[in-house]
């Protein structure tokens, strides 16, 4: 018996314990866009350089607004080596944390089972910056109610209009409009704010905003 002991531990120093199959890692590629840390685009491109022997690259991305609740997370894999994400990461503001890896395994295996972990790339996203009205809308009393009208940007876009009440700002209405200009029924007296924001290709711009009290 004491025999077939040693003769195991000879085996298992000279050839090791089985070990389950593992996932090969190439490394981390470097990702060249985006290039700058503030994004102004809520669907930015994602495009790094090809690795020797990867059979396909795995894109981990996680979307949190600033004050730190999580939008969306991304956990992709492609033979490409670029990536638009499909839906917005968010609506105006967002961090974001991504992991970029290469795989160079044969079979396929899950390394979606892997965890993620450390360095990540980190960047901003502001599509405030890009895509903002130049004046706040103006506000005409009529007969028939409040008209809203506002300055037009650049290229083919949607604006939403955003009617709060009181002083709570609590919203009473929302509306999605192709043109600038947009008849609010009559409002009963009391604190009103109107606000309209842009809805660019890169996403939500910020509101801008009239105070009405009647």
């Amino acid at each position: 018996m004491l025999r077939q002991w040693v003769g195991l531990g000879v085996l298992i120093f000279c050839f090791g314990l089985p070990e389950a199959h593992a996932v090969e890692d190439c490394g981390i590629p470097e990702l060249l866009a985006p290039s700058e840390v503030d994004i102004a685009s809520a669907k930015p491109r994602f495009e790094w350089n090809p690795v020797a022997n990867a059979k396909r690259y795995r894109l981990w991305l996680e979307s949190r607004l600033p004050e730190g609740r999580v939008l969306s997370t991304n956990d992709i894999q492609t033979t490409s080596t670029s990536w638009v994400p499909p839906a917005a990461l968010t609506e105006n503001r967002a961090l974001l944390k991504v992991k970029l890896t290469a795989i160079c395994d044969e079979d396929g295996a899950n390394s979606e089972a892997l965890p993620i972990t450390p360095p990540f790339a980190r960047f901003r996203i502001n599509t405030s910056a890009s895509c903002v009205l130049p004046t706040d809308p103006v506000v005409t009393l009529k007969a028939k109610g409040a008209e809203v009208s506002w300055a037009a940007i650049a290229g083919e876009n949607y604006y939403e209009l955003a009617l709060f009440s009181g002083v709570e700002a609590k919203l009473a209405q929302k509306k999605e409009i192709r043109n600038t200009k947009f008849q609010l029924d009559p409002l009963p007296p009391g604190l009103w704010i109107i606000s309209v924001r842009p809805r660019c290709p890169s996403g939500y711009g910020a509101y801008r905003s009239r105070v009405l009290s009647l």
